[in-house]
């Protein structure tokens, strides 16, 4: 027996499959059971549009496709009496409501154990840095927060002062400061013996 593949979203797709699986899930809760309805018919119709878009978001044939795939008899039953076919309509409509839910969950978690992934290796790359204790004092806590663009402008911030502090310069800010300190004809500070490293 050959397994089925598993399902390959890209975690910007996940938003997108999301509301597709919740705009079947509002149309079950707004399902009308009426009186003299075509039970058999409206089964059909109501699984095979759930099981189309369980297909398209998970793609038709993996195993979590097959995971969540709805069932025509579960809205069916071979009785007639009108009070029975709607009682098994209503089942039915319930057990496909707590599918797709399940299947919006799925996708949550993947969404989340993604992030969970993306922010790991951010931290991971982040933490091997070897900053300045004045950027790292005006940054860390801010970048482990995931206020990436705090984190940025406090660490600009906090180079630009220290920058000032170090070469005595209190005329300039920002890139005029930092061309005039760091120029290359005749730097305020340096970092290097100014040569290019070619011998």
């Amino acid at each position: 027996m050959t397994s089925r593949p598993r399902a390959r979203l890209h975690l910007k797709d996940i938003p997108a499959a999301v509301k597709k699986l919740e705009r079947r899930s509002r149309r079950l809760e707004e399902f009308d059971l009426r009186r003299g309805m075509d039970w058999y018919g409206e089964a059909a119709r109501l699984t095979a549009s759930i099981n189309a878009t369980i297909d398209e978001v998970f793609g038709q044939g993996t195993a979590d496709a097959f995971d969540f795939q709805i069932v025509t008899r579960w809205f069916t039953t071979l009785r007639d009496e009108e009070h029975i076919c709607a009682e098994r309509f209503k089942s039915g409509i319930d057990r496909a409501k707590n599918i797709v839910a399940d299947a919006i969950k799925r996708l949550s978690e993947w969404a989340a154990d993604a992030d969970d992934d993306a922010s790991s290796r951010i931290m991971r790359a982040y933490e091997g840095l070897d900053l300045h204790p004045e950027i790292a004092r005006a940054a860390s806590e801010l970048y482990a927060n995931k206020h990436y663009a705090n984190a940025i402008e406090d660490a600009v911030k906090a180079l630009n002062a220290f920058v000032r502090l170090r070469s005595g310069v209190e005329d300039r800010d920002g890139i005029k400061l930092m061309e005039y300190v760091f120029s290359v004809k005749s730097p305020v500070l340096a970092f290097n013996d100014l040569r290019d490293g070619i011998h």
